[in-house]
């Protein structure tokens, strides 16, 4: 059947209760600061992926946020909940946006030249984000009623190994942690590995009676 919404105990007691239902497939991309609500991502034939708000509740109905005829993607709630920073391929390339959960429409652009997997910073006056070059981006941000502004737009550092694209089911590569310092993994080379060699058509060398 489809992907739905469910919500179980961290410490893994007790049974998982599922909180959102729909004939559409559906990934988790953020829970408020609060938990009082969820970003969820899903995938509709008319509209492709788009953003829906869920308050979490028994009988709480989600909101259509972010619903156009291309993708709008990795939806991200700012730290005071008031904010939405996603990617969108309204271009033809994702691009990161922020809009007002008040007033989605009003968007604006954060990256310049493709970005996906934004990002809050812990006091919310910046956004991070990938680059098709693989390169993280620090974009200063002011907030206000329902308009938001880019001060300024810098890179931090560059990885070969950040992984790139908007398929949900691809979580994003890095994430910020409180103190301000960014986690993501990196690969390492196992010196003592032994390579694994297939054999194939091994019967045909043995002796036939």
């Amino acid at each position: 059947g489809f992907y739905d919404v469910y919500r179980t105990q961290a410490s893994g007691t007790g049974s998982a209760e599922r909180v959102l239902h729909t004939t559409l497939d559906k990934w988790v991309n953020d829970v408020s600061r609060d938990g009082g609500s969820l970003l969820i991502q899903v995938f509709d034939l008319k509209t492709v992926y788009d953003l829906w708000v869920l308050p979490v509740g028994p009988t709480a109905k989600p909101d259509v946020t972010l619903a156009a005829g291309y993708p709008e993607t990795e939806g991200q709630f700012s730290p005071d909940g008031r904010w939405i920073a996603y990617a969108s391929r309204e271009s033809g390339r994702d691009e990161v946006l922020v809009s007002p959960r008040s007033a989605p429409t009003r968007r604006l652009q954060i990256s310049v030249g493709g970005g996906t997997q934004p990002r809050w910073s812990r006091d919310g006056r910046e956004i991070f984000f990938l680059t098709p070059e693989r390169r993280l981006m620090a974009a200063a941000v002011r907030l206000h009623e329902d308009t938001a502004e880019v001060l300024d737009t810098k890179p931090l550092f560059s990885n070969k190994d950040f992984r790139l694209g908007w398929d949900p089911r691809v979580r994003t590569t890095y994430e910020v942690s409180v103190d301000g310092r960014f986690l993501f993994p990196l690969p390492v080379d196992e010196r003592d590995a032994r390579p694994l060699v297939a054999v194939v058509d091994w019967a045909a060398g043995l002796e036939k009676r």
